[in-house]
């Protein structure tokens, strides 16, 4: 779907906005869901995501993104592409500057991504989660 296509949809019917974005998580091999995946919220937490920010102004109202798993959002645990960290650092209390400046435009964090481990390189291969290829063409990163 397209800015305006998730725009509509969120406007129309938040609840099938999140429905749509999960099903679209789902319909993902399952190596792939969980190499690229670390994070994302609950139906009902996105649904209302979508109903509050589709009603905001701005030029991303209503459109999901995945940030990648080392900016901060307000209770998003973080992994940093590890297999510890979330584990010993508290999810963060705040948003970070760019889910802030997202947010502020209306888009809905619909999840975090991962990452080459705590972003030491830049191929995408991670032992703890599985390698991050494209969804869209296996074996390339």
């Amino acid at each position: 779907m397209n800015f305006a296509a998730w725009q509509d949809l969120a406007r129309r019917d938040p609840a099938q906005a999140a429905r749509s974005l999960l099903q679209r998580l789902e319909a993902l091999p399952a190596d792939q869901r969980r190499a690229m995946v670390s994070w994302h919220p609950a139906a009902a937490a996105l649904t209302a995501a979508f109903a509050r920010q589709a009603a905001r102004p701005g030029p991303l109202a209503g459109v999901p993104y995945f940030a990648k798993d080392l900016f901060p959002g307000r209770g998003v645990p973080m992994h940093a592409g590890s297999g510890f960290l979330a584990e010993i650092k508290a999810p963060p209390t705040e948003d970070g500057a760019l889910v802030a400046d997202l947010t502020g435009r209306g888009a809905v964090l619909a999840g975090t991504a991962h990452l080459h481990e705590v972003a030491y390189g830049l191929t995408g291969d991670n032992p703890h989660w599985g390698n991050v290829e494209s969804p869209g063409r296996a074996g390339r990163t």
